[in-house]
């Protein structure tokens, strides 16, 4: 499961206004490549989010303002379901999951990401911009590209001094300017980016391999490149190229086995940024 992640306006400001913070829980974004059932996870978020003191808009609600703006994207907030949510539900931030692999039967295993993100304008400055692109999939899992993407923009978040630009902004723009990011893309059009988001480095990559681990079966294995394109002064700041398998880190016993392709791309793409930020001179 990724980690909770504060994009747009910070959420600790935000949690001290008067009142509760009021959160939306936007349905499920289904990624497992199979038909599922998001209902249970989304009753969950709103029991979690609940307990732990927030106010959580109703169904109903969030379902009709949805409709009235013929939202059907529901893998991240673009700036216009931002302010919808903002002004018309007073809601201060909205809850996205994405779920990656959910098998039921035993042994049961779920793979989710998650992110809190602001309905408020980012005004924060001072920071690295980061903006993630959707990676480019060579491989035969459906969305391999997405999945990857998510666990950089995990990665990203929350670490001090660098902003992760919300991924629904970075979707919408790329449709808006008709980008697609296969394979790579001119830097002409990657300044385009960059001027649009706000970013300092835009990160892209192609995702080669994608398999995941079966009961008693071989292990997992993610493959993918990755570049972080400098479009101001037009030039890779950064590449890496990374392989690994869920039996890397295992000695003994099978002490440090990574199991699911979840676990093992957010641990290649947490080491991945650690040697972005060192060459960014931000570890």
């Amino acid at each position: 499961m990724s980690a909770v992640l504060p994009l747009g306006a910070p959420l600790l400001a935000l949690a001290a206004l008067a009142g509760p913070l009021r959160v939306a829980v936007l349905p499920v974004e289904n990624l497992t490549g199979r038909v599922l059932d998001g209902a249970p996870i989304e009753r969950a978020w709103r029991g979690a989010l609940a307990a732990s003191g927030m106010e959580v808009l109703d169904d109903p609600t969030r379902g009709a303002l949805m409709d009235r703006h013929r939202v059907r994207y529901v893998g991240g907030v673009s700036p216009d379901l931002a302010t919808a949510f903002r002004e018309e539900a007073q809601v201060q931030a909205v809850m996205i999951t994405s779920v990656e692999r959910w098998i039921e039967h035993a042994p049961p295993v779920l793979s989710l990401h998650a992110r809190l993100v602001s309905t408020e304008a980012d005004e924060e400055g001072g920071s690295l911009r980061v903006a993630v692109l959707p990676f480019t999939n060579r491989t035969d899992r459906r969305r391999g590209g997405d999945l990857v993407a998510a666990h950089f923009v995990a990665a990203l978040a929350g670490r001090p001094g660098i902003r992760v630009v919300e991924p629904g902004i970075v979707r919408e723009v790329l449709l808006k300017l008709r980008v697609i990011p296969e394979g790579g893309i001119p830097y002409a059009q990657a300044e385009l980016l960059r001027e649009t988001l706000g970013a300092d480095l835009v990160l892209m990559g192609e995702v080669l391999d994608y398999s995941d681990a079966d009961v008693d079966g071989p292990p997992p294995i993610v493959d993918f490149t990755v570049q972080a394109l400098d479009a101001a002064h037009r030039r890779v700041a950064w590449s890496a190229f990374s392989h690994s398998t869920g039996t890397d880190g295992v000695w003994f016993f099978e002490r440090g086995r990574l199991r699911t392709a979840h676990a093992l791309a957010a641990a290649m793409a947490r080491s991945a940024v650690e040697a972005l930020l060192t060459a960014k001179g931000k570890p």
